[in-house]
This record gives C-alpha cells, structure tokens and sequence, in this order.
C-alpha cells in the first residue's frame, strides 16, 4: 500500500537544455524571432510595439487604441475579418501593458500568407472609427462599475496608487474620470506615434520550417517604416522610494471578506538581488507549499489562498502579497503575515526547505518551457 503521509523523494535537477531563439533583421529594421518547437501545425505570432501607458499623453490612450484596432483596416472592415479568421480557427487579441502593446495571433501555419495583408494593412491603415470609440468606452466604463465591486481589484488599485501615485504610468487605473477626458483624437495621436510604420519586433514559435520563416519574412520586409520616434511620455520621474509603512482599509458594509495587499517597490529585474528575492519570495508565498499557505490557510483557515510575487515592469518593479480573507479576521491575518516575515529575518531557512524550494523554483520552470508557446514567454522576458 501507498503510505500518502509520506511525500515522494525528489531528484535534483542538473541539466536543463533551453530551446534557443533564431534571430534576423530585417531590411527596414524590423526585428524578427523564430522559435522551432513543437511537432504540430500551429504558429503563434506575436508583434511587439514599444507603447503602452508608460508612452501615453493621455490616460487610457494605449488600452483604448488596442480595443479599437480590432475594427478594421482601409482595405479590411471589422466583419470581413472576423468572418476570415473564425472560418480558418484563427484566434487573435491586442494586448495593452505598461510598456508594450502586443498583437497575438495563435493560428494554423499554412493560413500565414493569407493573414499577412490584414496585419500590415492594419499596421498602416487602421480606421478607429468614432462610432466604435465611443462604444467601446461605453463597454468599459460598464465592466469598471463591475470591478469597482470587487475588494481584489479595489485593493489592487490602492496598492499600486501607494506605490508609484495616481499620475504615474504603473501607478493608475481607469477610472471614469479618465474615459470621460479621453477623446478620439488622442487615439488618433497615439495610433500614428506609436503604431502606424513605426519598428516593432516579430517573435514566430510553433513548427517552423524554413518555408515558413521565408513567407514571415516576406510579409513585413517591404512595410515602409519611419524613423522610430523619440517620444517622451506623461510622468516618467517619479519621486524616491517613500519607505515609510503606509495602510489603507476601505470599509465596506455587507462584504463578507477583505481582499489584504502588502508589499513594496523593488528594483528592476536585472538588480543584482533578483535572484535572492526570487528564492525569498518562493519560502515566504510563491507557491502552495509556502510558508504563509501553510500558516494562514492549512493552520489558522484564513483564507482559501495566499500568494507573495515579484512583478516586473521595463522601467521598475514591485513585491506584493495577496490575499482574500474572513472580514473579522482581517487584522489577525496581517499580524500572521508579519510574524512570517519576521521570522524570514531573524531565523535561517534550513538546508532542507532550501533545497526542496530550489528544486521546485527548477521543476516549475521545465514544466512552464515545454511547449513553443511557453518558450517565447521566457524568450520574451529575455
């Protein structure tokens, strides 16, 4: 019989073999990346702009303008595209961050030249019509009254306010005020600064031959492209690092929980400390076997969940830890989270616990490699 009280022995892992990215630039500057991986037909393409809040002179500019791309192109209205990639299975979203903005496309390899027209098209010619702008700020406003209802994402909101300010690119979120200034010009303007025949970078990963590199290649080595434009966005500098402890509670009646953010600044990922605080983050939260899972969830019943993690940004980064707890636990729950950390302060990890996170932080980063999609995560982290 399986004795289940008694955990399996783990093996130290001491090879890893990375699959490594083929790259080229193209003649008018456009930097393109191939992953070969994976024994099925499918590609993932991804073109990545440098835009994103950090480059906006207006809030909600970038997410707005990656709502309103998906509405056509001169040559390719809305309909025409929808209908063209649901026929052929083709998947695809615009995706707006703080320091990028992302076309992902996830589709069959051989339907590669037939989508390449729509791509550049849309990359020079895109419409935004005003008709859609205002729809889709209607759409938004509805889903942030949704949100607004929530304690996780309010206490996100604080969390990051605290952190970087209300006027900072990391530090606000869409609020009303910010859909009601936001005009269709602004979309317009950031559209043409940062998107239309500006350079971008192509990462490809999937089953990828040379035929296949030759017709990605060939789709956007004759996109005419202007100079890249050295444009300074809204609210780069930021003041020091404020270290003084600071708490928030919004009290809400009829809540049954309270959703907890406790954490500071960190540097950013190329800090000569990442790794340590990688480890770090690992004992305290970053995974079911932590420290604080054992204590506030197996042991006190808390909460359901508990997560510490880093987040990284371009120009900075943050240590956050989450959770959701019983709303008249909550004040037991933090002291609980601080005696945690005191104790990572004052008491050494034994070699054991090392050994077993270490392990875990190496078994989980083979397991989030092991397919091409996945490699041009880590690649793109790169």
């Amino acid at each position: 019989m399986l004795n289940r009280s008694i955990p399996p022995e783990f093996v130290p892992i001491n090879d890893i073999n990375l699959k490594q990215a083929d790259s080229r630039v193209l003649k008018n500057g456009i930097k393109v990346h191939s992953i070969n991986a994976g024994g099925q037909p499918i590609l993932n393409l991804q073109l990545i702009f440098k835009a994103g809040k950090w480059y906006e002179k207006k809030q909600g500019s970038a997410l707005l303008l990656s709502k309103l791309m998906l509405e056509g192109s001169k040559k390719f209205d809305a309909s025409e595209i929808s209908y063209f990639f649901d026929k052929h299975g083709i998947f695809w979203e615009i995706g707006s961050g703080t320091d990028h903005i992302t076309i992902d496309i996830y589709l069959l390899s051989k339907y590669v030249h037939k989508i390449s027209a729509i791509i550049v098209d849309l990359l020079s010619n895109a419409l935004l019509p005003l008709s859609e702008f205002q729809t889709i700020k209607k759409r938004l406003a509805q889903q942030l009254l949704v949100n607004l209802q929530k304690t996780s994402f309010k206490a996100s909101t604080l969390f990051k306010e605290s952190l970087f300010g209300k006027e900072h690119p990391y530090g606000y979120a869409l609020t009303n005020e910010i859909l009601k200034n936001l005009i269709h010009s602004d979309v317009l303007e950031y559209y043409n600064n940062f998107i239309k025949e500006q350079p971008f970078e192509v990462i490809a990963s999937g089953n990828i031959d040379q035929k296949l590199i030759n017709q990605i290649t060939a789709a956007f080595a004759n996109l005419p492209l202007q100079k890249e434009k050295n444009i300074v966005g809204r609210n780069h500098k930021k003041n020091e690092i404020d270290k003084t402890p600071k708490s928030f509670y919004d009290h809400r009646e009829g809540n049954v929980q309270t959703s907890v953010r406790i954490g500071f600044e960190f540097q950013k990922r190329n800090h000569p400390d990442a790794i340590k605080i990688e480890v770090l983050n690992r004992i305290l939260g970053g995974y079911f076997g932590s420290r604080l899972m054992k204590n506030l969830r197996e042991e006190k019943g808390y909460t359901y969940g508990i997560h510490s993690s880093l987040v990284y940004a371009k120009q900075a980064g943050y240590f956050c830890i989450s959770t959701d707890v019983i709303k008249e636990k909550r004040n037991e729950a933090v002291d609980e989270i601080h005696k945690e950390i005191e104790k990572l302060r004052n008491e050494a990890v034994s070699e054991e616990e090392l050994a077993l996170v270490k392990n875990y932080i190496i078994g989980n980063f083979i397991k989030g490699i092991n397919s091409p999609f996945s490699l041009t995560e880590h690649f793109k982290t790169t």
